[in-house]
Parts: C-alpha cells; sequence; structure tokens
C-alpha cells in the first residue's frame, strides 16, 4: 500500500518537475529564449488555446454565412432568402415563357403562318353535340345580328353582344378605323390573309386604331414599310404596305394619332392600300367584328 502511494506521488511530482526549454542561437549557441515548463503548464497552455479555438469557430458558424455550409444547421429562419430567391426565379421562368409566347406568335404573324381565333376554339372548346348542350335558336341570332346593325349605325362601329363573343374583354371596346376606304379583302385566315385591305388614295394619313406603344417599325420585303402597335387588353394591331412610316419603336400614341402614310410599299401588293390586321392574346381576328371602314 505504501509503495503504492509512493508510485503516485513519484508519477505527480513527475508532472510538476520543472523543465528548461531553450533556444539558442545557431552559430554563436548563446542562450537566445530560455522558457522555465512544467507538463501540467504545457496541457494548461494547450487547452486554453483548444478552448480559445473553439469558441471562435462556434462565433463564426453561429454569427456568419458559414454555417449554410454545414449539413442539418440551418433552420427555416436561415432558409426564408433562399425561398424567397426560388420564388423570384419561378416568377421570372413563367415571364419568360410568357414572352417566348408572344415572341413566337409575333413571328407567325410576320411569316404569314398564324393559328387563328377559330382553330384556336376548335381545339378548346368541344363541339356542341360533344358536350350535350342545345343550340342556339334562329330567332335568337335573328335579334343578336338586328342589335348589331343598329348600333353600327348609330355608333360607326360593329359592337357584338358579350354573351355572343369568346373572349368578352374586347367585346365593348370602341376602335378607330384607320383608314376610310373600301374593303377589297376580307379576313381570310384559310388562305393566310390574317386582316383587311382597306383601298385609299396615296398620301393619306394612317390613324392608330387605339392608344398604345410602337412595338415595330420597319420594311420587309413582303409588306413594305410596316408599323405594329401594342395596346392593352393584349391586343396588337399591324399596318402594312405604307409609303413611309412616322413613329419609331418605343413611341407613345394615342388613339387617332397618325402613325403611316399609305403607300404601295413591299411584293405583296399591287396598289395603294392599307392591309390592316388586329391581334388578340397572340392570335389574329377579323377587324370587321369591331370596326367599320366605309
Amino acid at each position: 500500500m505504501e509503495e503504492h502511494k509512493a508510485e503516485e506521488q513519484s508519477t505527480w511530482a513527475k508532472w510538476k518537475d520543472n523543465y528548461i526549454l531553450t533556444i539558442k542561437h545557431e552559430d554563436t549557441y548563446a542562450d537566445k529564449y530560455v522558457f522555465r515548463l512544467t507538463f501540467l503548464k504545457v496541457l494548461g497552455v494547450l487547452g486554453g488555446v483548444l478552448m480559445l479555438v473553439s469558441i471562435l469557430t462556434a462565433l463564426l458558424i453561429a454569427f456568419t454565412p458559414l454555417k449554410v455550409f454545414i449539413p442539418g444547421y440551418q433552420d427555416i429562419g436561415d432558409q426564408r432568402p433562399f425561398l424567397e430567391l426560388q420564388r423570384e426565379v419561378q416568377h421570372l421562368q413563367e415571364e419568360i415563357g410568357k414572352r417566348d409566347i408572344y415572341i413566337q406568335a409575333f413571328k407567325a404573324q410576320l411569316s404569314g403562318h398564324a393559328e387563328t381565333e377559330e382553330d384556336a376554339m376548335q381545339k378548346s372548346v368541344p363541339a356542341l353535340s360533344e358536350r350535350g348542350l342545345v343550340p342556339k335558336v334562329k330567332e335568337d341570332k335573328i335579334l343578336r345580328d338586328h342589335v348589331v346593325q343598329k348600333n353600327r349605325k348609330a355608333n360607326g362601329f360593329k359592337v357584338h353582344l358579350a354573351a355572343d363573343k369568346k373572349n368578352t374583354s374586347i367585346a365593348n371596346i370602341y376602335f378607330t378605323p384607320p383608314v376610310k376606304g373600301k374593303v377589297s379583302a376580307s379576313y381570310m385566315p384559310d388562305k393566310n390573309h390574317y386582316g383587311v385591305d382597306i383601298i385609299a388614295p396615296e398620301n393619306v394619313p394612317v390613324l392608330a386604331t387605339l392608344a398604345g406603344h410602337v412595338i415595330s417599325s420597319d420594311w420587309t420585303m413582303n409588306t413594305g414599310y410596316t408599323i405594329a402597335i401594342q395596346h392593352d387588353n393584349n391586343l396588337v394591331s399591324f399596318y402594312k404596305h405604307n409609303s413611309s412610316l412616322l413613329k419609331h419603336v418605343g413611341d407613345k400614341v394615342r388613339m387617332g394619332e397618325a402613325i403611316a402614310i399609305i403607300g404601295n410599299s413591299g411584293v405583296l401588293t399591287s396598289g395603294p392600300h392599307l392591309h390592316f390586321e388586329l391581334w388578340h392574346r397572340g392570335r389574329p381576328i377579323d377587324p370587321e367584328h369591331y370596326i367599320i371602314f366605309d
């Protein structure tokens, strides 16, 4: 028993024994630094350094963005900026998708290959027999036509009843005729003619049918000097075969403001006239449903 205690005292004494750590000059062997150490002091210093490093590391993780790189550390509050960023990205993707659809429709219009309003309805709306609905009676159609003709004579515009339109957002919009004249060619989408041709004398101004912003003002081989205006309610109007253009891309125009001069430019023309097109939600519609030109 006494021997065991003697060994423990001897071991403890070794931990408290003093040691000298000397740093000498390489050439002269002179003492530069002398440290008196014990094992306990060395362990205490190492323990303090490790504790200080641990505290600094914990502070860096808790109060700096470094914590996002540690799996499982983030909470829902920390992820809020990423969730908001994800929503913004999704919103931008939706806007880009809408823009791509619009650009495709715009390119289709310029190339002469477009999906008409009737084509879209045939794809999206089943036949009456398939839906099990009762078709309109003849007398109802006669009454509606009578009301339309009455409004046409009173106001100089064709106004369709809201219930008779597939898209009610433009049913009661009043359009200014871009020019006054005889319609020489009507809307014929089956023949790739997506507007109307209005005969008018040379040098007559072409007017904006609605207020809006000019989105295209250029010359093409087939349609000559062409201008396009973006209006509210997803409407776009096109004015083709002009002799000159009075507005540039980005210009804001008022309803009835002169935007071009009647002409005979382009390959697809045989005399002074205006080719006028009206598009709604990326599809051409018949302008004569809404405007009277003569």
